[in-house]
C-alpha cells in the first residue's frame, strides 16, 4: 500500500470542501488499522467501512502504530495525517509517546467531526478516553459505538479479564454515560447482549461489510479420500483450534491442515502442538504463522475447506473471505452464518456435536472433483452476493445519520 503525507494545509481544504458538498465527517477510533493484520477482523471490520463509506463521508481514521503482539511500528510515517487508501480517507498513526489525553482531544477538535465511531469496548485509549472527553463536555460529536463481540460472553471472559471488564461497564451505567451514545450491533444476538448490559434501544443493526473485490470462480484439483484443510484466525482458546485437532485425531482419509495466524496465547498453543503430536501420519499439519490479508485469498484458493470451530463470532472476517475465494466452511453454530449444508456452501455444527463435525470433515474428504467443483461454485456465488452491499451501505447511512 502506497501513503503519502497529508499537510495541514490538505486537512483544511478537505474541511473546506466538506462544507461545500455537505459531506459529514466520522472519525473512526480504533487501535489498529491497516496495514497492520495480525488482529485480524477489527481491522478488516474498520478498513472495509472506511473503504465503503468515504464517498458519501469525509473519513478520517486516528490508530495506533503498532500491531497486535509487537514491540516495533509497522509504518514509518506516524505523527502526521497520511492518505493512500481511497481519496476520502485520512489517516493518522500515533506513536506511543504521543497517545495523550491531550493529543487525541487535539486531533479531534481539528478535525471536528459529525461522528466518532469508537471500536471495540474497552480500548482504554481508543474507547475510553473518548467517553471521558463526552461525559466532561469536552466532544461535542455524536458518538456511535461498535462493541465488535467484546460483550458477549466468551470474549468477556478471555485472559481472566471479566473483573476488570465489569468495573467499566459498571462505571459507564453508573455515569449514564451510555444514555445518548448510539451502539452498533452487527447481529441481533449482539443487540440483545448491548441491551442487557445498557438498557438501551439506541442500537441499530448492520452488518459487517465484505471487501470490495471478488475475484472470477477458481478451482484446484480434488481426489477422493484427500482434502486440503485449512484454519485462519488468532491461535487463542476462543478461536477452538484445539476442537479442530481433537476431531482430525479420529477422521480417515489424507488431510492437508493449513494454520494461519499469530499465536497469542503460548500456553494454549503448547496445548494445540501435543495434539497434533497425537495425529496419525496422514494428517500432515503447516503452521504457517500470520500473513498479511492480501495474501490470504490465494492461500484460500489453494485449499478446499476452511474451518473455524470458534466459541463465538459477531462476523467472522475469515469465513467471508472464504466464500469470496469460493471456498466451502465448517464452522461452530456460534457464528451468524447458519443453513450452510442446505445451500451446499458448508456445515454450521453445534460445539457439542462431535460426531457431526466428524462427519462433515469426512464428507469433504470424500468428495470428487465434480462434487467439491459444485460446492466450490455455490460458496463464490454467495460471496458475490453477500459483496452486493448496496443495501448495508444504506443502513450504515441511517447508523451516522
Amino acid at each position: 500500500m502506497t501513503i503519502s503525507c497529508v499537510s495541514d494545509y490538505p486537512i483544511q481544504e478537505q474541511h473546506l470542501n466538506s462544507v461545500m458538498r455537505h459531506r459529514q465527517k466520522i472519525l473512526l477510533l480504533t487501535d489498529w488499522f491497516i496495514p497492520a493484520y495480525k488482529a485480524g477482523g477489527p481491522i478488516q471490520s474498520c478498513t472495509n467501512f472506511a473503504s465503503a463509506m468515504c464517498g458519501e463521508y469525509d473519513i478520517y481514521v486516528v490508530t495506533g502504530d503498532i500491531d497486535l503482539g509487537e514491540t516495533e511500528p509497522y509504518i514509518s510515517i506516524r505523527n502526521q495525517w497520511v492518505n493512500g487508501l481511497k481519496p476520502g480517507i485520512s489517516v493518522y498513526y500515533l506513536s506511543g509517546e504521543n497517545r495523550t489525553y491531550g493529543q487525541l482531544k487535539r486531533l479531534i477538535r481539528e478535525v471536528s467531526p459529525d461522528f466518532i465511531y469508537l471500536n471495540h469496548m474497552f480500548s482504554p485509549y481508543f474507547v475510553l478516553l473518548p467517553l471521558l472527553m463526552w461525559w466532561l463536555g469536552q466532544v461535542k460529536s455524536l458518538l456511535v459505538i461498535s462493541p465488535r463481540g467484546a460483550l458477549f460472553e466468551s470474549a468477556l471472559h478471555y485472559k481472566n479479564t471479566f473483573p476488570k471488564k465489569i468495573i467499566v461497564l459498571t462505571i459507564i451505567r453508573w455515569f449514564k454515560i451510555y444514555r445518548k451514545i448510539r451502539f452498533h450491533a452487527t447481529t441481533g444476538d449482539e443487540a440483545r447482549t448491548i441491551r442487557k448490559f445498557f438498557n438501551t434501544e439506541n442500537i441499530i443493526i448492520v452488518n459487517n461489510l465484505p471487501p470490495s473485490v471478488q475475484l472470477p470462480f477458481q478451482i484446484i484439483d480434488k481426489k477422493e479420500d484427500e482434502l486440503k484443510l485449512i484454519f485462519i484466525a488468532r491461535i487463542v482458546p476462543i478461536k477452538n483450534l484445539l476442537l479442530t485437532l481433537e476431531v482430525l485425531k479420529t477422521v480417515k482419509g489424507r488431510i492437508n491442515f493449513t494454520i494461519i495466524g499469530p499465536i497469542e496465547d503460548a500456553d494454549y498453543w503448547q496445548k494445540c502442538q501435543a495434539v497434533a503430536n497425537e495425529l496419525y501420519p496422514h494428517i500432515l499439519v503447516d503452521c504457517r504463522g500470520p500473513k498479511l490479508n492480501s495474501e490470504l485469498g490465494a492461500i484460500l484458493r489453494g485449499h478446499h475447506l476452511f474451518i473455524l470451530l470458534s466459541h463465538g463470532e459477531n462476523f467472522g472476517h475469515s469465513i467471508v473471505e472464504s466464500f469470496l475465494n469460493g471456498r466451502p466452511v465448517l464452522v461452530s453454530d456460534q457464528t451468524p452464518w447458519r443453513g450452510l449444508e442446505e445451500k451446499k456452501i458448508g456445515w454450521d455444527v453445534p460445539l457439542s456435536d462431535f460426531a457431526g463435525l466428524k462427519r462433515a470433515l469426512e464428507t469433504a474428504t470424500q468428495w470428487n472433483q465434480a462434487e467439491f467443483n459444485e460446492w466450490a461454485f455455490h460458496a463464490w456465488n454467495f460471496g458475490a452476493q453477500l459483496n452486493s452491499n448496496g443495501e448495508e451501505i444504506k443502513k450504515y447511512e441511517i447508523l451516522f445519520s
